[in-house]
Parts: structure tokens; sequence; C-alpha cells
């Protein structure tokens, strides 16, 4: 017998896509790769640890095929942060989620394309 599957609770459901993200912090930059986006959060790789309900900036490069980067701006809050570990003798990794309560109308329009076309791959 197959367990069914789990139902989307999210309001926004998550996509998965591997997007450039910068993220800055009060003690400079960190550059990481998503995950999965949604239009009011992401996840994605990075190597430093981030504090939970840590403010941050995202800057996010978001590549259409066959079109130019487009790079949209959120601010976030980290709702959390998992360390991976890493390969001997490399940076540790972590995993971390950003929620973006605050964002442009133009760049949550420029997400919600890109998270479209990313959905009918």
């Amino acid at each position: 017998m197959t367990t069914p599957p789990i139902p989307e609770r999210r309001r926004h459901p998550r996509v998965s896509a591997a997007a450039e993200a910068h993220i800055s912090l009060p003690d400079g930059q960190v550059e990481g790769l998503t995950v999965d986006l949604s239009s009011h959060g992401l996840r994605c790789i990075v190597p430093k640890e981030f504090k939970p309900f840590e403010k941050v900036k995202v800057h996010l490069a978001l590549a259409h095929f066959g079109h130019n980067t487009r790079w949209v701006r959120a601010e976030g809050v980290v709702v959390r942060v998992m360390p991976l570990g890493g390969a001997q003798g490399s940076l540790p990794k972590y995993e971390v989620a950003v929620f973006f309560p605050e964002m442009s109308t133009a760049s949550r329009k420029a997400l919600d394309r890109f998270l479209q076309a990313q959905a009918g791959r």
C-alpha cells in the first residue's frame, strides 16, 4: 500500500529553480544558489551561517530562457537555517530559508513570471 502524497499547505507554492542569490547582511554580502523559490520566499545553499529572524536584503538573478537576466530585489527575514556540512577541506554549507515580507510590485511581477515559466518546464 502506498501513502498518498501530502497536499501542499503553503499559500505560495515553491518551484524548483536554481538562481544566483546575493544576500546582504550588516557585515557583508554572501552569494548562494537557490534550491527553490516562491513568490514570497526562497530556499538556498550558502557558505555562511545565518541567524534565525535575521533581516536580509536579497538580490536574485532570474535568467529567463532566451531573454536577459532580470535582477529582482526583496527585503527578507531568515526563517530557517540548517547546516549541511561540506566536503573535507571545503567551506561548510548551510541551507537557508528566507521569507519576503516586502518586495516592490515590479520585482514581485518579474518573480511571478519567472516562477510560471519554471513551473511550465
